[in-house]
């Protein structure tokens, strides 16, 4: 199961299915809709939605030809056609490539996907393999004489041979760095922002990618550009070999500490031995978070200045965190500038998933153990999206949608009505201060007055402070990009969401950082204290034998 779910998550068959036209029903303008995909979850489980806007890998045909762009805005589906669909929250918004009818123009309608095994196969997996491991053991468990020895031994020894094997595994996977091919959507022939937006890329768990510095869009078929992508075992991969070393001789030890009656006890003293190990490094990583902070981060680290210059993030995380609470008597529209310009000043656009681990994107394990886990298991989470407004501050780094999601979240909390509002691609703010509607852009550090109804019929009027936000940057070319920028208020597909920001996260990642947060601390204790109490209960029956002889 184990080596089934690491070989499909890198080289994954695909599934076809055709669509019933019967189920196809018109949507609006060019758009058709189709609510029931005839894919099981089983097979397929990812699609699009807020948390992660890019994330499915489902393609749809016409005829066998591919279509497209994927991942399109509703709007765009709607007003332009042209074969571009989005599979958003597992249901199907598409059009045809001329405008016609699907249900009755003649043509076939198919999609493929890519099998997604869930990630609780690898649980499942480790479950078998211990209970292979153990079933060999059940005679020598009914032996006379105390069983624990014999188990350890036995124990100790398989999980150091699992480290050797697995490290002469995982030396030869990054000699060869076998390619896996990626896709790209591309709009023009252009270079390609790999680094700075969030995609579904294909690469095993505990590996990571060596990027290519450049992929343009030359030679794109239907809108993608593919390019090979060579993948190495990651940090994770190492640490999971050091565990099973650790966990083997720690084992071994186990007669020495503890001495069961019973072959059951037995059983468990040595499953509790295993996780010791595991449970300690977890604690320590605890203990390092707790020490120093490990969310800001390191600008330094960038190949290259932040996208707004130097001067972006003059402030430190110690400095914005006293000051986002509303101030006693403090105005409404004075609280709301204040607070724009201070997630602004505290942050920096910057994004570059090859440097995931030192710019924080992957959630460090001395912040969360298990999200930082999660990021192995999963690479789609390296690039992670903090539900907690507080969090995303104080990592410091971001792009516009995480900007306008802590500022939304934060104006909700001190009881604005704040939401999300698209812009052509580009995520601010929109909130009712004393009644008025106003626009808010945490990423440029601007504040418009006006609403999103009175920019799209002048867009022009967010010219002038887009310019000073960009002068203030010391962007030589301010005039020129306000101007660009400006123009988003009256681009095709802007949209306001319908609820506070929390709410366009998926409800599955708010209860994965809840859970990840709440049990960081419990779950390894419980293991410590368990081991803690076996060890004294074998020092209390050492300590009677004297006694009773």
């Amino acid at each position: 199961m184990l080596a089934a779910w690491l070989l499909t998550a890198a080289w994954p068959p695909h599934r076809t299915a055709a669509l019933d036209p019967a189920r196809m029903q018109p949507e609006h303008g060019q758009a058709w809709a189709l609510a029931r995909l005839p894919l099981s979850r089983f097979w397929y489980r990812d699609s699009d939605d807020g948390d992660a806007p890019a994330a499915s890998a489902l393609a749809l045909f016409e005829d066998g030809e591919p279509l497209g762009p994927p991942h399109a805005p509703h709007d765009e589906i709607r007003a332009r056609g042209g074969g571009a669909f989005s599979h958003w929250n597992h249901q199907l918004w598409f059009s045809t490539r001329d405008g016609t009818d699907p249900r009755r123009n003649g043509r076939r309608y198919t999609i493929a996907a890519p099998l997604r095994l869930p990630t609780a196969w690898p649980w499942a997996a480790l479950l078998l393999l211990g209970a292979a491991v153990a079933a060999p053991s059940l005679g020598w468990l009914r032996r006379p004489g105390d069983p624990l020895p014999r188990l350890a031994r036995r124990g100790g020894a398989l999980g150091v041979a699992a480290a050797a094997l697995l490290a002469l595994a995982l030396a030869a996977l990054h000699a060869l760095a076998p390619t896996i091919e990626q896709q790209v959507p591309a709009s023009g022939p252009g270079p390609i922002d790999l680094f700075g937006i969030r995609r579904p890329w294909r690469i095993p768990p505990f590996c990571d990618g060596r990027w290519p510095e450049r992929v343009t869009g030359e030679g794109a078929l239907d809108g993608v550009v593919r390019f090979d992508l060579p993948v190495v075992p990651g940090p994770g991969a190492w640490i999971v070999v050091g565990l099973l070393l650790a966990t083997g001789q720690f084992v071994r030890q186990a007669p020495r500490w503890l001495q069961p009656r019973t072959p059951a006890g037995a059983g468990g003293l040595l499953l509790l031995l295993g996780l010791v190990p595991a449970a300690a490094l977890a604690t320590a990583a605890n203990l390092a978070g707790t020490l120093a902070s490990p969310l800001r981060a390191p600008l330094e680290a960038l190949p290259h200045p932040p996208s707004f210059g130097p001067r972006d993030r003059p402030l430190e995380w110690r400095q914005v965190e006293p000051q986002l609470a509303r101030r006693p008597g403090e105005a409404a529209d004075d609280f709301v500038r204040r607070l724009t310009l201070l997630v602004a000043d505290g942050t920096a656009h910057a994004w570059d998933r090859r440097h995931a681990r030192t710019l924080r994107m992957q959630v460090p394990a001395r912040e969360n153990w298990l999200l930082w886990l999660a990021g192995e298991i999963d690479p789609q989470q390296r690039e992670y999206f903090f539900v907690d407004a507080r969090r995303t501050l104080e990592r410091g780094i971001g792009m516009c949608g995480h900007f306008a999601h802590a500022l939304g979240e934060l104006l909700a909390e001190a009881g604005f009505d704040a939401r999300l509002v698209q812009l052509g691609g580009h995520t601010v703010v929109g909130v009712d201060v004393d009644g008025a509607p106003w626009l808010l852009d945490p990423d440029y550090r601007v504040v418009l007055p006006f609403g999103l109804d009175v920019l799209a019929a002048d867009p022009t009027m967010a010219i002038p402070a887009y310019a000073a936000a960009l002068a203030h940057h010391g962007i030589a070319d301010a005039d020129a990009r306000a101007a660009r920028v400006a123009a988003l208020c009256d681009a095709a597909g802007n949209r306001t969401s319908s609820g506070r920001p929390v709410e366009d996260l998926s409800p599955a990642s708010r209860r994965q950082e809840a859970l990840a947060y709440a049990l960081r601390w419990p779950l390894p204790l419980a293991v410590l204290a368990a081991f803690a109490l076996a060890l004294a209960t074998r020092r209390r029956a050492s300590c009677a034998r004297p006694a009773a002889g």
